[in-house]
């Protein structure tokens, strides 16, 4: 019969003996993909309601982490520029948002060379509405990604992230939200 002595070894022979990534310090690193559930809505007199079409994003951003053994926290600013909107509606009353910028908190969980975390942010969408009138709309979000490293420097990710944003003017409230999953390719230093 086995005891657990010899169990409790042969179980530690399984486990790998290789070093976990380390995800401490600052990065650096550009983004591509696609900006989502673009939509406006415009709550005063007349309640207007704006659809926007996929599109692409693309952007860079900065950011830091800690690495606590089985936990990593860290800060991002990130900067995302939409392609041009072909719509009607951006050009007919409706809002063209032209970037979103970022200020996210991660939190997460380190998984061999793999980092799997959540995601919270303050957001600001700035473009125009009226086709003339500047627009900053601004708001929260949440959202989750993962991140591989490659090797000590260099590391690739994919995030999602869903904003709800608005701004107050004169005859009301623009309301708009904006999803972004992002193909993403970073330094680490």
């Amino acid at each position: 019969m086995l005891n657990v002595k010899s169990l409790a070894l042969a179980c530690a022979t399984l486990l790998p003996t290789t070093a976990l990534a380390d995800w401490n310090g600052p990065y650096v690193g550009g983004s591509v993909g696609s900006a989502s559930n673009i939509e406006q809505e415009i709550n005063n007199d007349a309640f207007l309601d704006y659809e926007f079409q996929d599109r692409t994003a693309f952007g860079g951003f900065l950011g830091t982490r800690t690495d606590a053994g089985n936990f990593v926290y860290g800060g991002e600013v990130a900067l995302e520029f939409l392609a041009d909107d072909d719509t009607d509606d951006a050009n007919s009353g409706g809002a063209d948002v032209d970037y979103i910028f970022d200020i996210k908190g991660i939190a997460g969980v380190p998984l061999g060379d793999a980092l799997a975390y959540a995601i919270l942010s303050v957001s600001v969408a700035g473009g125009t509405y009226d086709a003339v009138n500047d627009m900053s709309a601004s708001g929260i979000g949440f959202g989750a990604g993962a991140a591989y490293k490659l090797n000590d420097n260099f590391s690739i990710s994919g995030e999602y992230l869903s904003r709800s944003l608005s701004e107050e003017f004169e005859e009301g409230t623009y309301d708009v939200t904006a999803d972004t999953i992002t193909f993403r390719a970073a330094y680490n230093y």
